[in-house]
């Protein structure tokens, strides 16, 4: 290997960073389970299947969106392979990829040789901050809508009809998959605009705009619970600071404080910009395709920033303002003000055209190199926050997939919020005859979905033990956790447990009631595992051979969420009740 080529390793590799995080991310911490609005398409392959669903289902509203073609996708995907969200979480992984070739064909435009400039913009796009687009197949539709419009802005950048025809063709896909897409007509106006596109190109496009905007809003109904848009207008200063979070979102790790400073510093960025180029705006038109490609995407972003604390800021909940689900959009921003910014450089060989970007953009080597260290330190905080959030995603969503697989038996309570219930048992009926989604795997784990209900068991003494006889509900046991309780004191009584079936010990341990923790997990292995283990018959029992009142623990109890029912003690108190326990918590 020669040493040019050994050179470009180092950021072949970096480039390729952000991309095998993503699909690590999936691989580790991704659930099979429908999540929140997820459970709409439940409703829809259900009406498919009784043959209910037609053409205006597709079209249908989602609070304030048209989905019609991640709809149309999702749906695909979930006949193709018996609705496992995991696959829909591949597929957002492979619509960022189509964006970052878009940027690549920008960057070549831009510059000629070297990938380590590039190395930022493959970090912006394919950021770990977007977590939640990646790690929920829902958020499809996020994906698919960014990607339309990022390939619509480029398109058009090409100067030519088919261009143009193509660029339409992805800013329908973007406005009907989310209402965010519909910023794409203004956007590729501007960008026509400033390439001194032909009158009647223009002109086209705006109808086409007021067209598809118009259709959009045929029967369009505002979303339920959500506040009136006019309440951003009524709170200008909440919704400048909601912007601006907004716009540094990408690099802020999750920090509001750190988001609005970016936010700052971006808008501050442009503004100087803008200043500079505006005296000498009309010498410098038109530009080259590749610029009013990249301005077309600032625009994108800054358009969605400001649509969504329109649409945000009347909830008054500040930390939407940073949601991952937005990185997606909003890291286009800053990557076409990166970028624009490298295109001024001296080494840069953008296309001769009468207006470049050398003479469009300042040469600010200074604040460019604040931008890229900005980048590369804002995107070492999202890697940090995006482990953290999707290590909580993955126990959330663990328990959401015990709930929905076991949902004969689990109290209303028990399904995330906001997800109705009711919903639930109607469609995961359905789901669990056709053997879909969470229903494809076996139960390997139980998980305590809900606190709320908890009731303990009495002080466990010598002649009164707790005694459950229960069901296995996992193909192999491995562990066990039961919830202790010690009324706040240390009891020097010794505790017994056993599981054991037909009078066959499986597990034996008894321990010192001063090692348990009040209101904490006892977690005991199971050695060795317990295997075919589901639908035996087991019995679980904790006693005392030495405890005394007021020198004895207890155990806490909550409504069945798993096959089992307790035979002792044999008051009514405990009837529909189960020890509160978890299975295989080892293996998640």
């Amino acid at each position: 290997m020669s040493m040019r080529r050994f050179a470009a390793v180092p950021p072949a590799l970096l480039i390729l960073a952000p991309l095998v995080l993503a699909l690590f991310s999936i691989g580790r911490y991704a659930v099979n389970v429908p999540a929140l609005d997820e459970w709409h398409l439940a409703e829809d392959l259900h009406a498919i299947y009784e043959g209910h669903e037609g053409p205006s289902d597709l079209w249908r509203q989602h609070n304030e969106h048209r989905m019609l073609f991640p709809r149309v996708a999702l749906l695909t995907l979930a006949w193709m392979s018996g609705w496992n969200t995991v696959v829909e979480m591949y597929v957002s992984v492979g619509l960022l990829i189509c964006i970052l070739a878009v940027w690549w064909r920008l960057y070549r435009a831009v510059r000629r040789a070297g990938l380590w400039t590039f190395v930022p913009i493959a970090w912006l796009i394919l950021s770990p901050g977007q977590w939640e687009n990646v790690l929920t197949g829902w958020q499809l539709q996020f994906c698919l809508g960014v990607a339309a419009m990022v390939w619509a802005m480029f398109l058009l950048g090409r100067g030519t009809m088919a261009g143009f025809g193509a660029a339409a063709l992805c800013a329908i896909v973007a406005s009907y998959s989310f209402n965010n897409g519909l910023v794409a007509w203004p956007a590729g106006l501007i960008a026509l605009g400033l390439m001194r596109a032909p009158q009647g190109r223009v002109v086209r496009w705006a109808i086409f705009g007021v067209l598809a905007t118009a259709i959009y809003y045929v029967g369009y109904v505002p979303a339920p619970n959500h506040p009136s848009p006019l309440e951003a207008f009524a709170h200008p200063f909440e919704t400048l600071s909601f912007v601006l979070m907004n716009l540094g979102a990408p690099l802020a790790g999750g920090s509001l404080t750190l988001a609005a400073a970016v936010g700052v510093f971006v808008l501050a960025l442009l503004v100087a910009s803008l200043v500079r180029v505006w005296p000498h705006r009309g010498a410098l038109l038109p530009l080259s395709g590749t610029t009013a490609s990249l301005c077309g995407l600032l625009s994108v972003s800054l358009g969605s920033s400001l649509a969504i604390a329109i649409g945000r800021v009347g909830f008054h909940q500040p930390t939407w303002a940073i949601s991952s689900r937005y990185v997606t959009i909003t890291a286009l921003g800053i990557a076409a003000l990166y970028l624009l910014y490298l295109a001024g450089s001296p080494d840069s060989s953008v296309e001769t055209t009468p207006a470049d970007a050398r003479r469009l953009w300042p040469e600010w080597t200074d604040l460019r190199s604040m931008l890229l260290a900005l980048t590369l330190v804002g995107e070492a905080a999202s890697v940090s926050w995006s482990l953290e959030a999707a290590t909580n995603l993955r126990a959330a969503r663990m328990k959401e997939k015990y709930a929905v697989q076991t949902f004969l038996v689990q109290p209303d309570d028990a399904f995330a919020s906001p997800v109705d219930a009711a919903i639930v048992r109607k469609y995961g009926t359905f789901l669990q005859g056709q053997g879909w989604s969470v229903f494809r795997d076996p139960v390997s784990y139980v998980l305590l979905a809900s606190t709320d209900k908890g009731v303990p068991s009495g002080e466990i003494l010598p002649d009164r033990p707790v005694v459950q006889q229960m069901t296995c509900p996992v193909s192999t046991l491995t562990d066990l956790q039961i919830l202790f309780a010690t009324y706040k004191r240390k009891n020097t009584s010794l505790v017994k447990i056993t599981l054991s079936e037909a009078d066959r010990p499986l597990v034996e341990r008894l321990l010192p009631g001063a090692t348990l923790q009040d209101n904490g997990w006892l977690r005991i292995s199971v050695l060795p595992p317990v295997e075919r283990c589901a639908g035996r018959e087991l019995v679980l029992t904790i006693s005392s051979p030495d405890a005394k009142p007021g020198n004895a623990v207890t155990v806490w109890t909550y409504p069945r969420y798993y096959k089992a029912a307790i035979i002792s003690p044999r008051e009514k108190t405990y009837s529909g009740r189960v020890v509160g326990m978890s299975m295989n918590v080892g293996q998640r």
